[in-house]
């Protein structure tokens, strides 16, 4: 039985199946094999997005050829004299981006690209874009058959080679580049554009002409928060760039120092030394860039904080009124009083939706910024560091005479201090409107036998009087 059932499995085979079958599997494996490694150079030659964005370039390629064709088509149609003074074949240029490539293909590429960068202003990446999806384009068409440099033989009317690498588009992209070169150049020259107190007065009053301080402290005292989105929003922006800008300007921090700024690095009403008693506030900048790796830092709280005194005769720069404006409201419109995790410069939504917990972006203070200088008819290019800059300018270079800084008070104010000795001679009281000056004497002793100065005798002056008028009100 065994051997019966074996010999009918044996009948059952068909001679040569074997062979027959692994012959088969060959024939389908060379059948297939150009198919899989054109598939292959497809999919692992370029990444997924360069080759989802060399369609679109190539989608987009058409498009612009044929509006062009059918604006040359419609010009001819109107004048039947009209002839194209470069001799181009409107039918063979419509054709240019087709396969196979022709004598106008180059052509239609330098007119592409010239829309796109020349004419639109677009850069250098979408000059290279349309460069290598048309080289890619045009090397994969047929093979290689259209691969390597450019040729065409005028008298053969042959073509050789990539329409990409025509002389005039490889010239064309090299000339974007170099154009965008310079451009570079120039914004890297004009990226930091110091902000000069004229320019800090005209923006401060361009803003203070479209939304009045008044108005931000009339809501304030009548505790009302405004309702209107827009009314809201206008009060909530210009509070903030003011005091963005004024305190940008007076402490000469980088961008991520002042929005990382909290309410808890800020102690308000401070009262300076007699006899003058000049009120302020002091800011604690903790994250000061440069601080903490200066030899001779130890970490006191001291050595990175900074007293703010008001500057009546620069209102534009006066950082402590804008503040001293800007947080009442802001608490105002938040309904609640600043946690000490508050940021002072917070994230707020286009719905006028306060954010507290979430400092003011990057995006946003430039965003700001540009509004506020360009409304202003500001001409240069600014950013945030320009109110740095040109704090820094200022006081060195600018202030009035008598109040411009030393160099050791500038490197300090800035930062920029280096050794311990500057650590041990602090300067947070550089803003007090009368100098003590304790780093000359044992503590601030010659004070007593100098003389009173004009400015101290004005500011005396206007202080009795101030409280006299007060006096004689009530």
């Amino acid at each position: 039985m065994a051997r019966a059932r074996k010999t009918t499995s044996s009948e059952g085979k068909k001679p040569g199946g074997r062979k027959k079958k692994t012959a088969e599997k060959q024939s389908v494996t060379a059948a297939t094999l150009a198919q899989n490694t054109r598939d292959a150079r497809a999919k692992y030659t370029n990444a997924e997005n360069t080759t989802n964005a060399y369609k679109g370039y190539l989608a987009r390629g058409e498009d612009f050829l044929a509006s062009v064709v059918a604006e040359r088509r419609k010009r001819k149609t109107e004048d039947p004299n009209w002839v194209c003074e470069q001799n181009i074949n409107t039918d063979l240029l419509a054709q240019a981006f087709s396969k196979p490539p022709n004598q106008y293909s180059a052509v239609a590429l330098e007119m592409f690209i010239t829309q796109k960068c020349l004419v639109e202003g677009l850069g250098k990446s979408t000059a290279d874009g349309i460069h290598g999806a048309y080289a890619k384009y045009w090397d994969t068409m047929d093979g290689d058959k259209y691969a390597g440099e450019y040729r065409w033989n005028e008298e053969t009317n042959k073509l050789t080679g990539c329409p990409a690498r025509a002389g005039i588009v490889t010239s064309l992209v090299k000339i974007i580049k170099i154009r965008d070169s310079e451009k570079g150049a120039a914004a890297t020259r004009n990226h930091a554009e110091a902000m000069s107190v004229e320019d800090m007065t005209t923006l401060m009053n361009w803003s203070e002409s479209i939304c009045p301080t008044s108005r931000l402290v009339d809501a304030t005292k009548a505790g009302i928060p405004p309702t209107a989105l827009a009314e809201r929003l206008l009060l909530l922006k210009h509070g903030l760039m003011r005091g963005f800008a004024s305190s940008g300007f007076t402490l000469w921090t980088r961008n991520f120092e002042l929005c990382g700024l909290q309410m808890r690095d800020l102690t308000l009403n401070c009262i300076g030394p007699l006899p003058s008693s000049h009120p302020y506030f002091k800011v604690f900048l903790d994250g000061r860039k440069g601080w903490q790796h200066k030899q001779g830092y130890d970490g006191t709280r001291e050595s990175n904080e900074y007293n703010i005194y008001g500057q009546p005769d620069l209102p534009a720069l006066d950082m402590y009124q804008h503040l001293l404006t800007w947080l009442p409201f802001y608490e105002l419109c938040l309904g609640r009083k600043l946690d000490p995790d508050d940021y002072i410069f917070p994230y707020i939504a286009s719905n006028g939706t306060i954010h507290a917990k979430r400092e003011m972006t990057l995006q946003m203070c430039q965003d700001l910024i540009t509004e506020f200088t360009v409304a202003a008819q500001l001409e240069k290019t600014y950013t945030t560091h320009s109110f740095r800059r040109g704090g820094a300018q200022y006081r060195f270079m600018f202030a009035p005479l008598g109040k411009r800084w030393s160099l050791n008070i500038v490197r300090w104010w800035g930062g920029w201090a280096i050794g311990e000795h500057s650590y041990e001679t602090g300067h947070a009281d550089a803003l007090c409107p009368v100098q003590n000056e304790v780093d000359k004497s044992f503590m601030g002793e010659h004070l007593l036998v100098k003389p009173v100065t004009t400015q101290e005798f004005r500011a005396t002056t206007s202080e009795i009087m101030a409280k006299l008028n007060s006096i004689q009100s009530s």
